[in-house]
C-alpha cells in the first residue's frame, strides 16, 4: 500500500545545516516542497520523496554541515554524548567489534576506540576531516551498507541516523546482515511524540524522511526482526532504542494512539496559521527576536523582520537559509534587547525562560504554546 500524502507545505527551507552566507552552497536550494505522508504499515509519519529529492541530500551530506548539536567535547555537544555512551555501555558492556553509522565528528567513535573496541566508522559527509584529525580516528567516507565496512560486527550503534533513511526496513535489514549472532544495535532517533501531540511542524525538515515516537520505531524494529527495548534519553529528548537479531518477525500490535498520527496534518497546519499570525503581530509591535532558529523554520514567513539567537557557539555568526538574519548569541541579545522574544524549543523552553526573564526584564517571553495562544488571539480579534 503506498503512503498517504496528507500534507504539503510548498517552500518550506531547505535546512543542511548553518551556513556562512544567506544561502546553500553548491548549487542546493534554499527551499524544496514538502509532502508529509502516513506509512500504513508501520503507522508513521514520514516524508514523501518528491523526485530529485534524494540527489540533493546526497549533495548535502557530502557538503557535510552540521545539523542540530554536534556530538562533540563542548559544552554543547558532551551532555548528549556522556548520556548516549552510558546507554550504549549498559547494553555493549564487553568490547569486540564494532561500527558507528554516521559518525558525524568522530568525537563518539573517538570514546568507544578509548573504552577499547575495535571499530570502524562510516560518515558520508566530507566536511568533518579536521575534526577526525583533532580527535585522531579513521573515518570510511561512505555510506551504509558499504564493501569497506563488510562485518560482521558484535555491536552497531548509529545517533540521529534512522531518521534520514528514506527506506529503513532495507536499512534495518543490512544491518541484521552485518550483526554477529546475539550482536547488538544500539540506536538513537528524535522523539517527535510531543510535536505529534501539538500538531508542531518544528520535526519537519526535508533530511528527516521517517518522524518517531516510541511505539513507531519499537513497532518498525519488530517488523525488521530484532527484539527491541525503547527508552527516553536522559538527556535532552531523543528516543534510544536497543535491539538483539535475529529473531522471528512478528506483526506488531496495531497503536492505540494512531488517532493521534491521523489527525496530526490538519492540526499542524493549524499551527502554523496560528504561529505565523502571532509572529506577523508581534514584528509589527516592536523588534522581535527568535531564539532557536532552526526549530522555527515552517512557522516564519519569509518577509519576517526578526534577530536570530541561540546558545549553540556552532550557530553562532551563520545563517539559516533562506532567512537574511545572522545568528546572534546570547550576549548580543543582552547588549541590544528586542521588545520580544519567542523560545521555539521545547526541551529548553522552562530553563531559557527562567534564566531571560532576571536577563531581560522588559522583553516579552513567549515559548511555543504561547505562541500559538497569542496567534489564536489574532485570528479572533
Amino acid at each position: 500500500m503506498k503512503d498517504l500524502v496528507a500534507f504539503s507545505i510548498p517552500d518550506l527551507p531547505f535546512h543542511i545545516g548553518p551556513t556562512a552566507t544567506p544561502s546553500n552552497p553548491s548549487g542546493i536550494p534554499d527551499t524544496f516542497p514538502f509532502e508529509l505522508a502516513i506509512d500504513p504499515r508501520n503507522e508513521m509519519l514520514v516524508q514523501r520523496a518528491r523526485p530529485g529529492l534524494q540527489e540533493l541530500l546526497d549533495r548535502a551530506y557530502r557538503v557535510g554541515l552540521e545539523i542540530g548539536t554536534p556530538l562533540a567535547d563542548d559544552a554543547s555537544g558532551k551532555p548528549y554524548v556522556e548520556d548516549f555512551l552510558a546507554f550504549v555501555r549498559s547494553r555493549a558492556p564487553l568490547p569486540g567489534r564494532a561500527l558507528e553509522i554516521g559518525a558525524g565528528v568522530g568525537y563518539l567513535s573517538r570514546r568507544l576506540k578509548d573504552d577499547g573496541w575495535n571499530l570502524d566508522s562510516l560518515e558520508p559527509g566530507d566536511g568533518y576531516r579536521d575534526h577526525w584529525q583533532k580527535y585522531a580516528v579513521e573515518i570510511i567516507n561512505d555510506y551504509f551498507p558499504s564493501p569497506r565496512a563488510s562485518g560482521p560486527y558484535d555491536l552497531i550503534f548509529s545517533y540521529a541516523v534512522l531518521e534520514h533513511v528514506a527506506d529503513p526496513e532495507a536499512f534495518l535489514a543490512a544491518v541484521r546482515n552485518h550483526l554477529t549472532p546475539g550482536g547488538a544495535l544500539v540506536l538513537s532517533v528524535p522523539d517527535c511524540s510531543r510535536e505529534i501531540a501539538l500538531g508542531d511542524p518544528a520535526m519537519l525538515i526535508h533530511e528527516h524522511y521517517n518522524y518517531f515516537d516510541a511505539n513507531s520505531l519499537k513497532s518498525l524494529l519488530h517488523r525488521c526482526g530484532f527484539a527491541a527495548e525503547t527508552h527516553a534519553s536522559g538527556y535532552g529528548r531523543t528516543i534510544y532504542a536497543s535491539a538483539a537479531a535475529p529473531v522471528r518477525r512478528e506483526s506488531p500490535t496495531r497503536r492505540a494512539d494512531l488517532e493521534a498520527i491521523q489527525t496530526y496534518p490538519a492540526r499542524c497546519k493549524d499551527f502554523i496559521d496560528r504561529a505565523r499570525a502571532a509572529l506577523t503581530a508581534l514584528a509589527a509591535q516592536g523588534t522581535l527576536g527568535i531564539y532557536c532558529p532552526t526549530r522555527a523554520l515552517a512557522v516564519l514567513p519569509p518577509d519576517l523582520a526578526c534577530r536570530f539567537f541561540d546558545d549553540s557557539g556552532s550557530l553562532q555568526g551563520k545563517f539559516v537559509p533562506p532567512f537574511a538574519a545572522r545568528i546572534e548569541s546570547r550576549a548580543a541579545l543582552l547588549e541590544s534587547a528586542t521588545d520580544a522574544v519567542v523560545i521555539m524549543s521545547h526541551t529548553f523552553v522552562d530553563r531559557l525562560k527562567q534564566e531571560l526573564a532576571a536577563l531581560l526584564p522588559s522583553s516579552r517571553l513567549l515559548g511555543i504554546a504561547e505562541l500559538v495562544e497569542f496567534g489564536t488571539q489574532v485570528r479572533t480579534d
